[in-house]
Order: structure tokens, then C-alpha cells, then sequence
């Protein structure tokens, strides 16, 4: 797994570009999970491409 931010920041792009945001969700901490759902990260990514 990624150790240093700009490694981490490469492998969140590359889970968004490829559509994997469950695993992106499943990077965040534990009390977040909760409440991040990965079909908000899926529309707010989709609302970025849109701009």
C-alpha cells in the first residue's frame, strides 16, 4: 500500500479514474466510513469531470 501522501494521492486518482470508490472509501478512517458513502465520492467525482 501507499506510504507517502503524493502516493497515496496517486492511488485515490488512479481507484476514481478506474471507478473503485468503495475502496477509496475504505481508505478513510473508520468514523468516516460512516458517513462517506462511495456513491457520494462516485457523484462528486463525476460532478468535478462535469466542470
Amino acid at each position: 500500500m501507499a506510504t507517502s501522501p503524493a502516493q497515496t494521492s496517486m492511488a485515490v486518482l488512479e481507484m476514481a479514474k478506474t471507478g473503485r470508490f468503495a475502496d477509496i472509501r475504505d481508505l478513510f478512517a473508520p468514523h468516516l466510513r460512516t458517513i462517506v458513502s462511495a456513491e457520494a465520492l462516485r457523484s462528486a467525482w463525476e460532478a468535478g469531470l462535469d466542470q
